[in-house]
């Protein structure tokens, strides 16, 4: 009789009561009632904010910026040349 019971998901409890496997109604705990056995939504944690931007790399962008709008191919920044490619 034990065999059969385990194949059909049942435990005996003693005393000849018998329970469905997963049963936490005996341990003191509630079952939570889920509609379609749904994971508990977590909070999504807000976006990162964006670093502040140092006054060097605000210069580099307006330096860059000028050069693709006047259509250049390079530019010089602070004596070191750069490309005006976009990734």
């Amino acid at each position: 009789m034990l065999p059969a019971l385990a194949r059909a998901g049942l435990m005996i409890l003693g005393e000849g009561a018998v329970r469905p496997f997963g049963d936490d109604t005996l341990k003191g705990k509630e079952k939570v009632s889920r509609p379609n056995n749904q994971k508990p939504k977590v909070k999504a944690k807000p976006a990162p904010k964006p670093k502040a931007t140092s006054s060097a790399a605000k210069d580099f962008d307006r330096a860059f910026a000028a050069a693709r709008k006047a259509g250049k191919s390079t530019f010089t920044w602070r004596g070191k040349k750069y490309n005006t490619k976009l990734k």
